[in-house]
């Protein structure tokens, strides 16, 4: 099988939060990155009705060596793929087009 993907892939867990872009903006669900590029990531998040090309606006916390705050990458991106993962989960592609900088520090010890 030959790889499709454009852009190297980096295997990091970190921390993600995200809301349908047309959502409310209270109304928010947590996920964890399986994996990262320069153009998109793949997330693993409570099963929620999300479709392939979908807009959502998305958060990954980037932890801070040896301390308990860390920098905040926002953004927003398209679903290009969604499938089954491990039970009451799924596993999403998002190919981002906007990412920035969160500005200041946040805590990584508050859930």
């Amino acid at each position: 099988m030959n790889e499709r993907r454009a852009r190297q892939r980096f295997p990091l867990r970190l921390r993600t939060q995200w809301r349908r872009w047309s959502g409310r903006p209270d109304q928010t669900w947590p996920g964890q990155t399986l994996n990262v590029s320069s153009s998109g990531l793949y997330m693993v998040t409570p099963e929620r009705a999300l479709k392939t090309g979908e807009r959502v606006e998305i958060s990954v916390w980037l932890p801070l060596s040896g301390r308990p705050e860390g920098k905040c990458l926002t953004g927003s991106g398209r679903v290009i793929r969604v499938e089954p993962c491990a039970a009451g989960e799924i596993g999403v592609a998002i190919a981002m087009d906007r990412l920035g900088w969160l500005r200041g520090e946040v805590d990584l010890t508050a859930a």
